[in-house]
């Protein structure tokens, strides 16, 4: 039992870690692209129009993060409440509770920041449960499995477009 709430709680850590990682790294991209832009931009003379795709890649690394947000929304400790297998329902809800500052306060403070309500704090099992099918989600796991896999083929293509002539 205890091996099921180890491997619960470090899918947890795990999930929280990738998600405090993608979004630096998302940003990183956007805006690292958008100041080479604008350095192409007031430095070079008859700069090739295809440069200006730097400007909309910057934009579209900044709205993935909407895409990386949603996919993290609801983490996996709180979607296994809904699992047909009993013991994970009861030992996610058991390491939910027990660590309710630092998991179950997290998941409260990224829905709603700091205007969560204090009573939501001490929600039983089935209030939990509520609360996230309120959140009317789409199948965001999926969504982010293909979301991911287009924004690797669209950069991807991207940088090839923006090698220089003489490197194809």
């Amino acid at each position: 039992m205890a091996d099921v709430k180890d491997k619960i709680y470090s899918q947890y850590l795990s999930e929280q870690k990738r998600y405090k990682r993608f979004v630096p790294i998302l940003r990183y991209f956007g805006y690292s692209m958008l100041i080479l832009y604008l350095i192409l931009l007031f430095t070079q003379k008859g700069l090739p129009p295809k440069f200006f795709l730097l400007n909309i890649y910057s934009i579209y690394c900044n709205m993935s993060l909407f895409i990386i947000y949603e996919y993290y929304k609801v983490p996996t400790i709180f979607q296994n409440l809904f699992s047909d297998d009993e013991e994970i329902v009861k030992e996610s809800y058991w390491l939910i509770n027990s660590k309710r500052n630092e998991i179950y306060q997290n998941f409260l403070i990224e829905l709603y920041g700091k205007n969560y309500k204090p009573e939501q704090l001490s929600f039983d099992l089935d209030e939990i449960k509520k609360m996230i099918l309120s959140l009317e989600r789409s199948d965001w796991k999926k969504i982010g499995k293909i979301y991911f896999t287009v924004f690797l083929i669209v950069s991807l293509l991207l940088f090839y477009l923006l090698l220089p002539d003489e490197v194809i």
